[in-house]
């Protein structure tokens, strides 16, 4: 297992002696860099924690779509039960984590050494957010509440 870090981190934020021969630190990169670097990952973990830097804020990916679009599988918390809510992602097109360490190992572990299953959870992940991204369909959507908010307020 080898870990990526993209974004402002590097090893003077957390401790990684143990693992430093196994953790790259990118720093902040572009869209076009990103799209070819997710093509070689497995999992993308976002522990994203809301209002944690100051109201309505999230600290990491909320989604992960760009990810998921190239096939990697979605590691994901949602403190806000957002998924749960507006049902953007089924139980088996992501794998939903808890903001707990020990919690996010487990399910790494197990998928590492299940990857027909993690496979599995990335494609069907991907062909959900191809679904959620359809341009046509967003629009129509729009729409529709455009029109239902205009009709209530006639």
């Amino acid at each position: 297992i080898r870990f990526h870090v993209i974004g402002n981190f590097d090893a003077t934020v957390i401790e990684v002696t143990e693992i430093k021969d196994k953790i790259t630190f990118y720093g902040v990169k572009t869209p076009d860099w990103l799209n070819d670097f997710y093509y070689n990952m497995d999992i993308v973990v976002a522990p994203v924690r809301p209002n944690l830097l100051y109201p309505g804020s999230f600290d990491g990916y909320l989604m992960c779509g760009e990810q998921s679009l190239c096939g990697v599988a979605m590691f994901q918390s949602d403190e806000l039960n957002i998924n749960r809510d507006y049902h953007y992602y089924k139980r088996d097109e992501i794998v939903h984590i808890e903001l707990d360490a020990n919690d996010i190992s487990c399910k790494i572990e197990f998928y590492f050494n299940n990857l027909e299953k993690l496979y599995n959870i990335a494609d069907k992940g991907r062909k959900e957010t191809q679904l959620l991204c359809d341009l046509e369909d967003r629009t129509h959507k729009i729409k529709e509440i455009l029109l239902k908010a205009r009709a209530q307020r006639d």
